[in-house]
């Protein structure tokens, strides 16, 4: 991380699911300490689907992990409370997934907003969203997502989504952009009936 600061990457996409936040932290510090103001720095962290109902928790846990004093944006990193362990393989199922409900979603909403109220986030956003969705939220959300990050590379460019989220006023934030090699069988596993009618 060190490096790719020191050749001029400003962005730095962290999850507390990724287990690496205070490790990130810890360069982060260094970064900080080599003269880049942390104004020039975005930094990103998401809650994890297991974390919906406490959501400042989770950030706050992030905040400490990261040595930071607040995040430029934080997300919800899927839009179900859908927790797998770390390392199960995509056929991996928990008892306790839910699908989307909009009002749970909303509960986990409302806490994003303290959050922005607080003062420990600049801005606030969501991942993995469809238009249903993203469409419910926007007429609920007292703070709107400023961004909804998404996969799209050349097997996956999702333009309606793109264009949706973009005629809203939303920023879309691509990941895996070279490609996901193991989304096809991950897609596979996750179209259960449950989920398959939400999208």
């Amino acid at each position: 991380m060190e490096g790719a600061a020191e050749v001029g990457y400003r962005h730095f996409d962290c999850a507390s699911v990724y287990r690496n936040e205070d490790r990130v932290g810890l360069a982060l510090r260094e970064v900080l300490r080599g003269g880049i103001p942390r104004s020039d720095l975005w930094i990103v962290s998401k809650v994890w689907n297991d974390a919906h109902n406490r959501v400042l928790e989770s950030c706050k846990r992030s905040l400490v992990d990261l040595r930071l004093d607040y995040l430029d944006m934080y997300l919800v990193h899927w839009p179900f409370r859908n927790f797998h362990p770390p390392g199960c393989d995509v056929s991996s199922r928990s008892p306790e997934a839910r699908p989307y409900i909009h009002e749970e979603f909303m509960r986990t909403w409302r806490q994003m907003e303290q959050l922005v109220d607080l003062g420990l986030v600049r801005h606030i956003g969501a991942s993995n969203m469809t238009i249903a969705k993203l469409k419910l939220l926007l007429r609920d959300a007292r703070i709107k997502p400023a961004v909804n990050e998404m996969e799209i590379h050349p097997h996956l460019q999702q333009p309606e989504l793109f264009n949706f989220v973009r005629s809203h006023g939303i920023k879309p934030v691509a990941y895996s952009p070279i490609g996901s090699p193991r989304a096809p069988s991950a897609i596979a596993h996750r179209r259960t009936p449950s989920i398959s009618k939400i999208r």
